[in-house]
C-alpha cells in the first residue's frame, strides 16, 4: 500500500496513506486520546516516509501474509491483522496442547 518516493529519492523512501505517519501521536503520552491520528479520505499513497518494512528489517513471511489483508481502510486493516493474529495464536497453542 505504498509507492516510490522520486522526491525524495528512491532509496529508502516511500510514499504512504497520510493515517500511517501520524500513527505515534499519543505514544507515550497517557492522557492523549487516539483521536488526534489524521484519518484522511485520500486513497493514494501521498506523504513521505523513510521507516518501514521496504528495507527488509522485519520477518519477510509475517509481512508477506499480513500484507494480504491491508486496504487503503487502515483502521479496519489494522483490526483485521490483529483478529488474524489471534486466531493463528489460538490455533498454534490449540495445536501445541
Amino acid at each position: 500500500m505504498c509507492a516510490p518516493d522520486t522526491v525524495n529519492g528512491p532509496e529508502g523512501w516511500r510514499l504512504v496513506l497520510a493515517g500511517i505517519t501520524t500513527a505515534p501521536c499519543f505514544v507515550a503520552d497517557e492522557e492523549a486520546s487516539g483521536a488526534c491520528q489524521d484519518w484522511s479520505g485520500e486513497l493514494t499513497p501521498n506523504v513521505a516516509a523513510d521507516h518501514g518494512n521496504w528495507i527488509g528489517a522485519y520477518p519477510p513471511l509475517y509481512y508477506a501474509t499480513m500484507n494480504i489483508f491491508a486496504t487503503t481502510d487502515i483502521q479496519a486493516s489494522a483490526l483485521v491483522m490483529r483478529f488474524v493474529n489471534v486466531v493463528l495464536y489460538l490455533a498454534i497453542m490449540t495445536a501445541l496442547a
